[in-house]
Order: structure tokens, then C-alpha cells, then sequence
């Protein structure tokens, strides 16, 4: 059975069809893909086909009754060319052999194999038909594709350029903004680092100069306290001074009375405890203030360390709160500067491809 090129292509691998194109003896030079090559055996089975004689000579069986043919209608049958076994494909398609009329009866076998050859030329007529004009269709199509391609990609190209020219101007535009606002940002940067460091530099004054007064107030409490430490030497010194000439006094006293009055002895005594007394309640006493000084000393001393602390905080709490209200200035800056960054971009992208 007869097979097309897409049976071909459909049955065969492109290495065994170009295998069997060689044993065909088909030039295959410039062929490539499958299609070609089931073309081309296609082409060459045609060929040595039609260069062969079309049947056998019949067999015995299959020849016709001579009575049978003298009774008949007599048929005209066309002996398709044959071809010379040197004879090329171009001299075997263009030379013809003479027409010969051979008498078939209507019913015998000679006449329905004839049947069937003219039925299969025909059938194979109207396949190479419908095969070449699929083929052309294809070639047209192809063609016609081939064009809108070319046309599209020509298109293609002229868009790409625009396209670039288009990309380069607004890389341009945007290296410009970019530098534009490198040097915004660059002189927001060093205004920023100036109100820092005039910030900074106005913190650290004012906590030079707290340092300084915490210093002379601790210096002026020292001092403070050094005089009533002092004082309190100095009446204690006074104090032991009378208490001892207290002391010599009541010796005296008691050496006077035991030597010129005896009798007062008793008395004097009584007067020596009592002053005893006297001496021990101011002593008391005494001891009762340096200790109530001592309190107020170290109430004193725990509201300076306490006012100390609290100026400390203030300090801090009012550099912290510089720094922060630095920064969002900072902040709302950058966000002033990126919105107007956003819509000058925007409306500069509307204007480049709208107009």
C-alpha cells in the first residue's frame, strides 16, 4: 500500500527516513527536517512506480475465455508510458508510448483489473492533486506568515528603539533628579548634622554650667558645714574648758570648805550635785543640739542630693526631648521631601507620554 508523506512522517523517525532516502538513491542535499525527507521518498516511489510496468502479466487463470471476448463489448484500454531501464526521470515523465487498444470483455477479469487501475490512477491523480495543492497552501501560508514576521519584527524593531530612546531620556531625567535630590538630601543631611551639633552644643552649655552651680552649691554646703563643724569643735573645747574649770572650782572649794568651814560641808556637797546636775543637763543638752544639727545636716545634705538628681533629670529629660523633636523635624522633612518627590515624578511621567 501506497504511503503519504504524513503517514511517513507519522510512521518513520527523521533518522530512519533519511536512511531509506538513501537507499532510494534521493539526493539529499538541503534536506533537513522530516517533512522533506517523507517528501522526497514520496517523490522517488512515485517515480520508480511510474517507470514500472503498472501489472504483471496475468496469469492463466486470470486470462480471459476467447469465446467470452468474441461475445463481449470490446473495451478501449490506454497503456500508460513505460519507461527505459536507462532512462532518466525527466525523459521517462516527458516520452510517451503509443496507445494501444487491447480488447476486454466488460465482465472478465481482464476488464475489472483494468477497472481497477484506472480507478486507483485516478484516486492517486486526485491525491497527488490534493496533496500539491495543500502543499502550495502550506507554502502560501507560510509565506504569507513569513511577511507578517518580517513586517512584525521590523515593527518590533522601530518600537525597540523608541522604547530605548524613550528608557534613555528618562534614565536621564531620573540621573538629573537623582542628583538633584543627592544634593537635597545632602544639604537636609548637613542642616540636620548643624541643628545637631548647635543642639548639642547648647545641651552640653547648660549642663556645663547646672555642673557648675551643683559644684559651687556643693562647694558653698561643704563650706557650710565645715564652719558648723568648726563652731561645734569651738563650743565644745569652750564647754570642756568651763566644765574642768567647773571641776577645779568645785575642788577648790571643797579643799576651802573642809579646811575653813567644816560645817558647810553638807551644803557645799549639795550645791557641788546640784551644779553637777546643772552640768550634766547641759551636757545633755548639748549633745541634744549637735545631734539635732546633725539631723538638719543630713536633712540638708539629702534635699542637695535630691535637688542635685532632679536638676540631673531635667538635664537629660531636656536633652532627650531635643533630640527627639530633632528627629521628627528630620522625619517630617524626608516625608515632605518624598512626597514631593513622588508627585513631581509622577506629574513629569505624565507630561513625557501624554504631553
Amino acid at each position: 500500500m501506497e504511503e503519504f508523506p504524513d503517514e511517513l512522517m507519522a510512521k518513520y523517525t527523521r533518522r530512519e527516513l533519511e536512511a531509506m532516502a538513501i537507499d532510494l538513491e534521493v539526493d539529499t542535499t538541503g534536506l533537513s527536517t522530516k517533512s522533506q525527507f517523507a517528501e522526497a521518498i514520496f517523490e522517488a516511489r512515485r517515480m520508480i512506480k511510474e517507470t514500472s510496468p503498472l501489472s504483471s502479466p496475468a496469469k492463466p487463470s486470470e486470462m480471459a475465455d476467447p469465446t467470452e471476448i468474441s461475445e463481449v463489448a470490446r473495451a478501449e484500454v490506454v497503456v500508460p508510458p513505460m519507461e527505459a531501464e536507462m532512462a532518466s526521470p525527466k525523459e521517462a515523465s516527458a516520452e510517451k508510448l503509443p496507445t494501444v487498444n487491447i480488447q476486454v470483455g466488460v465482465n472478465g477479469v481482464l476488464a475489472k483489473k483494468a477497472a481497477i487501475n484506472e480507478e486507483s490512477r485516478s484516486m492517486l491523480e486526485n491525491a497527488l492533486a490534493i496533496q500539491k495543492a495543500g502543499q502550495n497552501m502550506r507554502q502560501d501560508g507560510i509565506k504569507h506568515m513569513q511577511k507578517a514576521i518580517d513586517a512584525q519584527v521590523k515593527e518590533n524593531e522601530r518600537s525597540r528603539k523608541n522604547f530605548d530612546h524613550g528608557v534613555e531620556e528618562i534614565r536621564i531625567e531620573i540621573d538629573k533628579k537623582s542628583r538633584s535630590m543627592r544634593k537635597k538630601a545632602s544639604a537636609i543631611q548637613k542642616a540636620g548634622q548643624n541643628m545637631r551639633q548647635d543642639g548639642i552644643k547648647h545641651m552640653q552649655k547648660a549642663i556645663d554650667a547646672q555642673v557648675k552651680e551643683n559644684e559651687r552649691s556643693i562647694k558653698n554646703f561643704d563650706q557650710g558645714v565645715e564652719e558648723i563643724r568648726i563652731e561645734i569643735d569651738k563650743e565644745s573645747r569652750s564647754m570642756r574648758k568651763k566644765a574642768s574649770a567647773i571641776q577645779k572650782a568645785g575642788q577648790n572649794m571643797r579643799q576651802d570648805g573642809i579646811k575653813h568651814m567644816q560645817s558647810r560641808v553638807s551644803e557645799m556637797q549639795k550645791a557641788i550635785d546640784a551644779q553637777v546636775k546643772e552640768n550634766e543637763r547641759s551636757l545633755k543638752n548639748f549633745d541634744q543640739g549637735v545631734e539635732e544639727i546633725r539631723i538638719d545636716i543630713d536633712k540638708e545634705s539629702r534635699s542637695m542630693t535630691k535637688k542635685a538628681l532632679e536638676i540631673q533629670k531635667a538635664g537629660q529629660k531636656m536633652r532627650l526631648d531635643g533630640i527627639k523633636q530633632m528627629q521628627k523635624n528630620v522625619g517630617d522633612f524626608k516625608a515632605e521631601i518624598d512626597e514631593f518627590v513622588k508627585v513631581d515624578m509622577e506629574n513629569y511621567l505624565k507630561d513625557f507620554y501624554y504631553g
